[in-house]
């Protein structure tokens, strides 16, 4: 996790430079801004937006895109019900993302805790598109679904959310289509609003944005060095990172995004090695404004001109990277929207924890609970151990025969020692035989602590990662159905940034 967003979670005052609201100011500060903000009506929105968003992924995407429409869900709806202010949530479709290899690929957890891994490679004319354009194999793709509900835990919701996966292929060509499709079923009947870029039928703001981004390139890189200097002296590390010839927006040729660069005034495709002089790229986006899309930083100008946005909810990363944005806001007159951190969660099943508490392994120490796992080893029969066994056990033979010399001096009979040799030797035996029984049940009981360490750690590290961006919601949804939604809306505690644990 990066330093600049665990310091905004702790509020350090320096960071009101880059932010005007943190989390320390709580709930009723935002409500403060909400009520003060002013906005006219943009779009036919009459009321501020807490908005979020993701670049569109199989199966709906990881379970931290959940995260965030519940956020945005809960924290509207605790505004309403506590400060009577509205506002209304809607997420963002980074449809043009043309990313393939994050939005194609997912795990799943099996029902014995393995990890089952999911991707979709599309052809090779397909990658490089938006994913919007991207289109989805779906014969493959539903024979993966079969394989996949055969090897997770399931309920009577297993048949439903199967079929219903399955058929929404049919319904749904693109990449993109069929991931808001699912968020869409998934979400039914919540107060959320949708939005996908490519959609948009209106382009003037889009073409304000991009032909500053053409006319000025230079001013916008300044604004956004500026920026990042300030960010450096506060001693952070900026998070997205940009050249001086990194165009601040994409052009599509031939179907394919591709990244532009600015040299000498003059820009370039690094694809297909074209140029355009300032004036023809003008010329482009006059008479075809949908092959421009704007970049990270752009998306979020954008985002403000298009809507009357007062609240972004954002993970980690991207906490970090809008306080960047703080001087090209400035140049383009725009608030900064209150930056709002998402809820992050550790799914936790029953037997996880069972294993947890069985291993002495504290859940709620979650700063250690990784190393725990990972340093954690019950192997009992290292070398040193073998020594101090076999030096107990010579010991013992010491002491049976110190005990054989006692009844000796007692008896003081000659043919006992005829005895002697026999008698030691089946204490050496049986001594050595109890010696393997115990190594037997240690070792036994070691390998069941180890499988259960390799499941806890598939489950809630897996493969190393947060388990929040490795694993789809759709290894637990089949066995809670809509429940799945419900308890993470309850257990979305908005005046919380902790990692909360939710009990499964």
């Amino acid at each position: 996790m990066n330093n600049l967003f665990t310091d905004f979670l702790l509020s350090r005052e320096e960071l009101r430079e880059l932010y005007h609201w943190l989390p320390i100011d709580g709930i009723e500060k935002i409500n403060d801004i909400v009520n003060q903000y002013n906005y006219t009506v943009r779009n036919g929105f009459k009321i501020p937006l807490i908005l979020t968003g993701q670049q569109p992924a199989v199966f709906g995407g990881p379970l931290y895109t959940f995260y965030k429409i519940i956020t945005s869900l809960k924290l509207s709806r605790v505004l309403k019900l506590q400060y009577r202010s509205e506002t209304l949530p809607m997420f963002w479709v980074h449809s043009w993302d043309h990313d393939w290899k994050e939005a194609c690929s997912i795990n799943f957890l099996s029902y014995n805790y393995e990890i089952l891994p999911f991707l979709f490679n599309p052809d090779t004319g397909e990658k490089g598109k938006s994913l919007y354009k991207l289109k989805i194999d779906k014969q493959y793709i539903q024979e993966k679904i079969l394989d996949i509900f055969n090897k997770i835990r399931g309920s009577e919701f297993t048949n439903f959310w199967r079929e219903f996966l399955i058929n929404s292929l049919v319904e749904n060509d693109t990449l993109s289509d069929w991931a808001v499709h699912i968020l869409k079923k998934v979400f039914e009947g919540e107060n959320i609003k949708w939005f996908e870029p490519h959609k948009t039928k209106d382009f003037k703001i889009l073409k304000q944005v991009i032909e500053i981004s053409i006319e000025s390139h230079q001013l916008l890189f300044e604004k956004f060095n500026k920026t990042n200097d300030l960010i450096k002296k506060l001693g952070y590390k900026p998070k997205v990172h940009k050249l001086p010839e990194n165009a601040f927006f994409f052009l599509e040729e031939e179907n394919y995004r591709n990244k532009i660069q600015f040299e000498n005034g003059t820009f370039y495709s690094e694809i297909s090695k074209k140029t355009y002089t300032k004036s023809e790229m003008m010329n482009i986006l006059n008479y075809e404004p949908e092959r421009f899309s704007p970049n990270i930083l752009l998306r979020c100008i954008y985002q403000q001109m298009l809507f009357p946005c007062v609240v972004y909810v954002g993970g980690p990363a991207e906490v970090a990277y809008w306080a960047q944005l703080k001087d090209l806001f400035s140049l383009f007159n725009l608030s900064v929207p209150i930056i709002y951190p998402r809820n992050r969660f550790i799914l936790l099943p029953l037997k996880i924890r069972k294993w947890l508490a069985d291993l002495n392994i504290d859940i709620y120490d979650l700063s250690k609970i990784n190393d725990s796992v990972e340093n954690t080893n019950f192997f009992f029969g290292s070398d040193s151990q073998k020594k101090e066994i076999e030096i107990i056990k010579m010991k013992f033979i010491d002491s049976a025969n110190l005990f054989f010399n006692s009844l000796f001096n007692v008896f003081s009979d000659n043919s006992l020692y005829n005895y002697r040799k026999k008698f030691l030797l089946k204490i050496d035996i049986e001594s050595q035989k109890l010696i393997e029984l115990f190594l037997k049940s240690k070792k036994n009981k070691n390998e069941i602590y180890q499988k259960h360490l390799y499941y806890i750690k598939n489950t809630l590290f897996p493969n190393g990662n947060d388990q929040e961006r490795f694993f789809s919601p759709f290894s637990f949804i089949p066995e809670y159905g809509s429940d799945f939604i419900k308890i993470l809306k309850d257990k979305t505690d908005i005046n919380n940034f902790d990692i909360g644990i939710i009990d499964l």
